[in-house]
């Protein structure tokens, strides 16, 4: 019989793949101008989704429909994984259609003409490879998107919890949050129909990275409270506890800046408990 166990924190292995599929997935983005939608990772999701993991020594990437296995190819070779990924990611955003009118992004000269396949054989090429600039190192961007990618996959080892939107470069209006690099600086704003409600900016990549990561980490510490509210407490006590944990367990300096929030908020308005009658 055919388990599905899940091991209940990521390994190595898959970490490494998530951080590189996360940059890569980001290049693509940038490079077609469309943002894949579904980034594949470590949860079964079934319904066709394909999701990878790490098993006896093999990386599995598989797919399963109605918790049947309608694809599964195994490998012992990260890169081989990583491009099999991104492979799926490009054919998500490459239109199957012969290109229509000037506005397709591969008669722009970005990729040149060429069939369906060939146009998805060189995206992927670029996603993994880069353009020489990023191959130094990466873009400032870029570089934020693989941070992000490592906080995200160590939250979930310390939290068991993934946050419900990680913000990326793109502009998804509706009050989701993105993040830029321009003219020196790293900006994280969020637009509600087309109008900024949202803004701020940085010249340091590090602090940068630290406040997108303690929102995410607060995500997390929201949605666990939720899950697991006590009858009668004031439920900021476990929130706040726990936003303040995770982020210290990120990063000192994030649970420092956590717990000043924290005191700041409870100057003005302590817990209130409501005892159970």
């Amino acid at each position: 019989m055919d388990h599905d166990l899940r091991p209940s924190r990521p390994n190595p292995q898959e970490q490494a793949v998530a951080s590189r599929l996360a940059v890569a997935a980001e290049r693509l983005a940038r490079r077609s101008g469309k943002r894949p939608s579904y980034v594949p990772d470590t949860e079964n999701r079934d319904a066709g989704y394909v999701f990878f993991r790490w098993q006896d020594g093999v990386y599995v990437y598989e797919a399963r429909e109605r918790g049947r296995v309608c694809l599964r190819r195994t490998t012992t070779s990260t890169d081989q994984l990583v491009r099999w990924l991104v492979e799926d990611l490009a054919r998500d955003v490459v239109p199957s259609g012969p290109p229509s009118g000037a506005r397709g992004w591969w008669r722009r000269g970005r990729l040149g003409r060429g069939t369906w396949a060939e146009r998805v054989e060189a995206l992927v090429d670029h996603a993994l490879a880069g353009d020489p600039a990023e191959a130094l190192g990466g873009d400032e961007e870029t570089v934020v998107a693989r941070r992000l990618a490592e906080v995200v996959e160590r939250l979930e080892r310390i939290s068991g919890r993934r946050p419900g939107w990680v913000p990326t470069t793109e502009n998804r209006d509706g009050g989701h949050d993105f993040y830029r690099f321009a003219d020196g600086f790293y900006r994280w704003s969020a637009h509600e129909r087309g109008v900024p409600v949202f803004e701020r900016s940085t010249r340091s990549q590090d602090r940068f990275v630290g406040w997108i990561a303690i929102s995410l980490v607060r995500d997390c510490a929201t949605a666990h409270e939720l899950a697991h509210r006590v009858e009668g407490e004031d439920s900021r006590r476990q929130w706040f506890g726990l936003w303040e944990e995770w982020a210290r367990a990120l990063d000192p300096q994030w649970g420092d800046e956590v717990a000043a929030r924290v005191a700041g908020i409870l100057r003005t308005a302590p817990f209130v408990d409501r005892p159970v009658r």
